[in-house]
């Protein structure tokens, strides 16, 4: 997946690049840097038709922090990335905006056990072995939303723009890896415990599939 993601940066790059060159002189390209739910980000944008633009975007941000998570002490780490490509259709003269698309979608979620003390595992308590996780989404998400603000109005030099919308990125895929004692990872009692505690905590993520997002921007037009 991080192979189809990092060639979608690629791709949204070198078209953001060439819509510079072929519509600065035109005065119909705005910048803009956003802030939200996906992370920080950079947005190119440029109108298709009087009424419909176009938004190109690379989201980024990481967070990490300490969680207890079925008696277990996890690290968690946090990491944003996504680009995106969306449509706004403007069916009013003003800002308010209705918008569809796809974000190629690179959020994942690192989990690790802290090391030493006890873990559980499925209904057992084990003792010096660590667990370590790692959650990836559907790596093609659609997006609909609305929002307000048109940053390539012909009035517009600075701007303010808002996004309310979800992001369709299916059930998340968690792959759940144990390491310690090789007499007990390779035991059958063991190996059904981490399955149950693996299915377990899949269901616990499945509200992710929607994940709500919300940016405000501040845009330029050149």
């Amino acid at each position: 997946m991080d192979r189809i993601v990092k060639r979608s940066f690629l791709v949204i790059a070198m078209m953001l690049c060439t819509l510079l060159g072929t519509v600065q002189a035109a005065g119909n390209f705005a910048l803009t840097a956003k802030a939200g739910t996906l992370g920080y980000g950079l947005e190119g944008t440029t109108n298709i038709f009087s009424n419909i633009n176009a938004r190109f975007a690379y989201n980024a941000y990481g967070y990490s922090e300490e969680s207890n998570v079925g008696g277990n002490k996890i690290d968690v780490d946090l990491k944003l990335q996504s680009a995106t490509l969306l449509l706004d259709l403007h069916p009013m003269s003003g800002g308010f905006r209705l918008s569809a698309g796809i974000a190629f979608n690179g959020n994942q979620i690192d989990l690790r056990s802290q090391s030493g003390g006890s873990t559980v595992v499925g209904d057992t308590t084990y003792s010096d072995i660590s667990l370590d996780g790692k959650v990836e989404f559907s790596p093609i998400a659609p997006y609909l939303g609305i929002g307000w603000g048109n940053a390539i109005a012909d009035d517009k030099g600075w701007g303010f723009n808002v996004d309310l919308g979800v992001l369709f990125q299916g059930e998340p895929d968690l792959d759940l890896t144990a390491s310690g004692d090789p007499v007990i990872i390779n035991s059958a009692l063991f190996q059904a415990n981490l399955k149950k505690e693996s299915d377990s905590a899949e269901d616990d993520l499945k509200t992710f599939d929607l994940y709500p997002v919300f940016s405000f921007g501040i845009s330029y037009k050149f």
